[in-house]
């Protein structure tokens, strides 16, 4: 239809996905350890499984970024990425 948008899909959804997940995994190392009164419990799980989520996710995000400008640099001194 002419009135219609396009839709895009939100950019930064799966680091959400990945941050979940991070956290859920880590719940349930901390559960375990808390449960067999260990010094490092809930708390660490969490931050260590969240902070080692994030630079993962910034690490990909540098690498792929990266790789799309030097692809991109190519193409443009190149004339077989038409």
């Amino acid at each position: 239809m002419a009135g219609e948008l396009p839709t895009m899909g939100w950019p930064y959804f799966h680091v959400l996905i990945r941050l979940g997940l991070a956290l859920f995994i880590g719940l349930l190392a901390g559960l375990e350890r808390e449960r067999r009164a260990k010094e490092a419990g809930l708390r660490t799980a969490l931050v260590l499984a969240l902070g080692l989520t994030g630079l993962l996710v910034q690490t990909w995000v540098r690498w792929t970024t990266t790789a799309v400008s030097s692809l991109r640099s190519r193409c443009r001194t190149s004339s077989s990425c038409s």
